[in-house]
């Protein structure tokens, strides 16, 4: 779940508020309010009906995002090399 939100939901986009010419970049909260891992990340305030997000909840989102990609990454290198020793095991036994 937090592979597929921060690689394929997660869309950062520049912004700046209403009278502030800064630019920020970040993302748009409403898009993730109500999903699965969006709501771990972002939280309705009350008092005035804004949104907000949990930086570190986020970070942490992004690291076990990062996680899954190494170990697919991993997996996927230790399959290659596999098939590359069988290849050459073949090659030399001609």
């Amino acid at each position: 779940d937090l592979y597929d939100f921060i690689v394929n939901q997660v869309n950062i986009c520049e912004y700046n508020y209403i009278g502030d010419d800064s630019d920020n970049i970040g993302f748009i909260a409403n898009d993730y309010e109500g999903t699965k891992v969006g709501d771990k990340i972002v939280s309705r305030n009350g008092k005035n009906d804004t949104l907000t997000y949990n930086p570190s909840n986020l970070l942490f989102a992004t690291i076990g995002a990062l996680q899954e990609e190494v170990r697919m990454r991993d997996e996927k290198i230790a399959s290659l090399e596999a098939r590359l020793a069988a290849i050459e095991e073949m090659l030399n036994n001609k």
